[in-house]
């Protein structure tokens, strides 16, 4: 799920909190009024040490996404052999 930061606009709270893309929320914690968080980008890098083109990082993802799935399949087919 995605990391999101909020503001308040009153006391200036600030907090991070991670929920689906569709959730906003509204009301402060800390001092409770309601309307008043305001959503600010948070921007967010990862960088894999030893590769500095995004391209490879990618490559690198979608190798070792390609294993797990084919070692979920293996373990998948052994657990519901007949």
């Amino acid at each position: 799920m995605p990391r999101y930061r909020y503001k308040c606009t009153e006391c200036q709270h600030d907090c991070e909190v991670t929920h689906s893309i569709s959730e906003k929320l509204t009301d402060c914690e800390k001092c409770k009024l309601k309307n008043t968080l305001k959503r600010i980008p948070f921007l967010m890098r990862i960088k894999k040490e030893g590769s500095s083109k995004t391209g490879d990082v990618v490559k690198q993802f979608i190798k070792d996404a390609k294993e797990d799935v084919s070692v979920e399949k293996k373990n998948f087919a052994k657990e519901y052999e007949p």
